[in-house]
C-alpha cells in the first residue's frame, strides 16, 4: 500500500504497486471449477454418511427400500473410507471385531502363529481400523452347491485373503526377526468374540476368556495367494484346536514348564494368541497332556477360575460345548485342513 501525505518516487510508486498486485494474487479466490468439484465432494462425503445411517437395519427392522438402494450405490465410498463400521471408536466394549489368528508354516512343516489385527503391534489407531478391513472383504461367503447347508468363500473373498497371504510374505522377509521364517503356506481361522454379559462377569469371566470366542476355518492358502483347500467355510470346536496348538506349537519347545520366563519367551516366540497364552500360562500342566485327555483338561482349566456357573439368557446357549467332558466334534483327520497338521504332514 502507498502511504498518504509522503512523496513517492517513481520506483517506490512501482514497487508499491507491484506489492499491492502480489498480495491480490495470493488473496484470489480459487477458480470456478475448483470449488465446483470441492463442493461436490463435500455433497457426495455427506450424501455417504446419511446413507450409512438411514439405510441401515438390523434383523427385525429393516430400511426403508429407497434408501437402502442408496446404502448400495455408496457402498464401495463407505468400505474404502471404513465410514461403515461399527460404533466401537468411543466404546469399544461390549465386543470387539472379529480377528484372524493365522499359523504360518514353514517349507520344514513347522509352525507358530499370528493373532491379526493387533492393536498393540499397529503404530496408530487408525492402521490397525484400516486392517480389520481385511475380515470385512474376507467374510463374504456364498451358499455351496455341492451342500447347501453349507457356505464356501465367494471369488472375493479368496482374492482378499490370497492377497494378503502374498503380503504376509513381504512383510515376515522383510522383518528382522522373522529372516529365518521359509513360509510355505498359511492356514486362516477367524476368531469371532460374544458379548461379555453382567451374568458371566459375575461368574468370573474375563474379557480373554476362550468362551467368549468362536472359530470358523476360512482356508489354507500358498504364500503366492492359491487356495489349497476346497474353500468351505467350517466351525471348529474352539478347545480342540487350542489343545492341538498347545500339542504341536507349544509343548516341543518348552524343556521346562514350570520355568515361568523360559515358558512366556516360548509363548511370545510361537506368536500364541493372548487368550491361549494366558490359559497356558495359568496352567502349565498342559504342557505335558495329549490327545482327547488335553482336550478335557483345556475345558476344565478354562472353567477353574469360575465364582459360579453363569445363568445364560433365553436363547444364550453359547459356551455349552465348552463343558468338560463334552464330546469333540471336528474329525482327526480332515483332509480339508480344519485342523492343523503335525509337522511334516501334507
Amino acid at each position: 500500500m502507498i502511504p498518504l501525505g509522503q512523496p513517492q518516487s517513481r520506483d517506490g510508486i512501482v514497487q508499491a504497486t507491484a506489492a499491492t498486485t502480489s498480495e491480490t494474487q495470493v488473496t484470489r479466490r480459487p477458480a470456478v471449477w475448483v470449488r465446483r468439484i470441492m463442493s461436490a465432494i463435500i455433497v457426495i462425503h455427506f450424501a455417504a454418511i446419511f446413507a450409512a445411517v438411514t439405510g441401515s437395519g438390523n434383523g427385525r427392522f429393516g430400511p426403508p427400500q429407497i434408501l437402502a438402494e442408496a446404502r448400495n450405490i455408496f457402498r464401495p465410498y463407505l468400505q474404502l473410507f471404513y465410514l461403515d463400521s461399527h460404533y466401537r471408536f468411543f466404546a469399544p466394549n461390549p465386543g470387539v471385531e472379529p480377528t484372524f489368528w493365522i499359523r504360518l508354516i514353514d517349507q520344514q512343516g513347522d509352525a507358530r502363529w499370528l493373532e491379526w489385527p493387533n492393536a498393540a503391534h499397529s503404530p496408530t489407531a487408525g492402521d490397525y481400523s484400516r486392517n480389520l478391513l481385511l475380515f470385512r472383504w474376507a467374510d463374504e461367503t456364498q451358499r455351496n452347491p455341492a451342500d447347501p447347508a453349507k457356505e464356501r468363500l465367494s471369488p472375493g473373498a479368496i482374492a482378499a485373503l490370497g492377497s494378503y497371504a502374498r503380503h504376509l510374505r513381504g512383510r515376515l522377509a522383510s522383518s528382522e526377526a522373522d529372516a529365518g521364517l521359509s513360509l510355505a503356506r498359511l492356514q486362516f481361522f477367524v476368531v469371532g468374540q460374544s458379548l461379555l454379559t453382567p451374568q458371566r462377569i459375575r461368574a468370573g469371566w474375563g474379557f480373554l476368556d476362550l468362551r467368549l470366542r468362536d472359530v470358523r476355518f476360512f482356508g489354507e492358502f500358498s504364500v503366492e495367494g492359491e487356495l489349497l483347500s476346497d474353500g468351505v467355510v467350517r466351525s471348529l470346536v474352539l478347545p480342540d484346536l487350542v489343545a492341538r496348538m498347545i500339542e504341536l506349537e507349544v509343548a516341543p519347545a518348552v524343556a521346562n514348564p514350570s520355568d515361568a520366563a523360559a515358558l512366556e519367551a516360548t509363548l511370545h516366540s510361537a506368536g500364541i494368541p493372548q487368550p491361549v497364552r494366558m490359559l497356558v500360562q495359568h496352567h502349565p500342566e498342559l504342557l505335558s497332556l495329549t490327545g482327547d485327555r488335553l482336550k478335557q483338561e483345556v475345558r476344565a482349566a478354562t472353567f477353574a477360575g469360575d465364582r459360579a456357573t453363569p445363568q445364560l439368557v433365553a436363547g444364550d446357549d453359547y459356551g455349552l460345548d465348552w463343558l468338560p467332558g463334552s464330546p469333540a466334534t471336528v474329525p482327526q483327520s480332515d483332509p480339508s485342513g480344519t485342523q492343523p497338521t503335525a509337522p511334516g504332514e501334507p
